[in-house]
């Protein structure tokens, strides 16, 4: 289990690396979540109580499902903006089970500001098959940072599952590490 820890650790250091080296945080809270994901699997790799070990893995797989999906929804509510954007290509990348995921790139104007950035959500490849480069498409940004944007403002009810799968991991954490602390 330590070796688990420890890869855990490696990589997130290394995302705090990259997010800081590239100018990349886009929030305060992020840089927090992502610190204490790191504490974490520290203590993780220091611990030599079994029970514990698991009350912390299951910390850090809630805490994350539960981040990524509070993130998903709060761009869905917040990208309130309707703008016309200018398509001008995809980033496409495989998750886990090998699906391919396509997040669609845009070019709008936003308060007299130029913007290039990529879709927070992806979009299914039937729909991407139908976009055409150059063509014009309503997306919806959050006016408050303009380069967040979101091709479509559906919730998706793998969101709601992550979170309340998060929630559960992480409430379950605490108890246990509650229950372990007395």
């Amino acid at each position: 289990m330590k070796i688990v820890f420890i890869l855990m650790a490696f990589a997130i250091l290394l995302m705090i690396i990259t997010f800081i080296r590239d100018n990349k945080i886009e929030s305060k809270s992020l840089l927090v979540s992502i610190c204490l994901l790191f504490a974490v699997s520290i203590i993780g790799i220091f611990c030599r109580d079994e029970n514990l070990e698991i009350a912390l893995l299951i910390f850090i797989i809630g805490y994350t499902f539960l981040g990524i999906a509070t993130y998903l929804i709060y761009s869905c509510v917040s990208c309130n903006k309707k703008i016309k954007a200018t398509f001008i290509g995809v980033n496409k990348y495989t998750n886990a089970t090998g699906k391919s995921l396509n997040f669609p790139i845009y070019k709008y104007e936003f308060l007299g500001i130029n913007y290039e950035e990529q879709s927070l959500q992806d979009i299914r490849s039937k729909v991407l098959n139908n976009y055409v480069i150059g063509e014009e498409y309503e997306i919806y940004i959050n006016p408050k940072k303009p380069k967040l944007c979101i091709a479509n403002k559906k919730f998706r009810i793998t969101d709601f599952f992550m979170f309340i799968v998060g929630f559960i991991f992480t409430s379950m954490s605490i108890i246990l590490i509650i229950d372990y602390l007395l």
